[in-house]
């Protein structure tokens, strides 16, 4: 197995830019509703232009306006709700997978199995990022998980190393050996 780390600096500045997108739009949409709400749609009549009445052109365009400005203060809200990080669950992390060393890895987008070295999806086209195929580093020792009982350990320890419990002691390359202790540093000696 090998550790896959995939930077998608890509996909967080897009979700950068939507945002910032989502704001300017749903503030310009603000600014262009109060300006329809203000505009005057009478025009002035009689002799001497003391009278007012409702211009139909005037009150069309009005509605216009605000029909815009809120169809973009739509927009810009819904680009500040859907546009952020969906991706990667902490800033400029990379999502990190464990794929065989078969040479292949999941598209982010669509799921669809792609090569290591590819650098565009042949299944839904979208751009994605190389990655480090990083390979384990190969202990010749077996060391202890931080979350690991003892008693798990034990039994891991004595099945990746063929060792033969034998009554009180434990057999391991044709040697007996008392305790764990007297193992593990035998182990270590002949690994290093």
């Amino acid at each position: 197995m090998a550790c896959v780390y995939a930077m998608n600096t890509e996909y967080i500045n897009k979700g950068f830019a939507m945002r910032f997108f989502g704001i300017i739009c749903a503030f310009l949409g603000g600014i262009f509703a109060l300006i329809a709400l203000n505009m005057d749609v009478t025009v002035p009549t009689g002799v001497f232009g003391l009278d007012r009445v409702n211009n139909m052109g005037l009150m069309a365009d009005r509605q216009n306006y605000l029909m815009l400005s809120i169809g973009a203060a739509i927009v810009g809200v819904l680009l500040i709700i859907f546009g952020g990080n969906k991706e990667p669950s902490t800033p400029l992390a990379a999502a990190v997978t464990s794929v065989p060393d078969s040479g292949m890895r999941a598209c982010p987008f669509c799921a669809e199995p792609i090569k290591n070295e590819a650098i565009k999806c042949k299944h839904c086209g979208s751009v994605v990022e190389a990655v480090i195929v990083e390979q384990p580093k190969k202990s010749s020792f077996f060391d202890k998980p931080e979350n690991m009982p003892w008693g798990e350990y034990r039994e891991k320890l004595l099945e990746h190393y063929s060792v033969l419990p034998v009554g009180d002691s434990l057999l391991w390359r044709g040697t007996s050996y008392p305790n764990m202790q007297c193992l593990i540093a035998a182990i270590r000696q002949t690994c290093e």
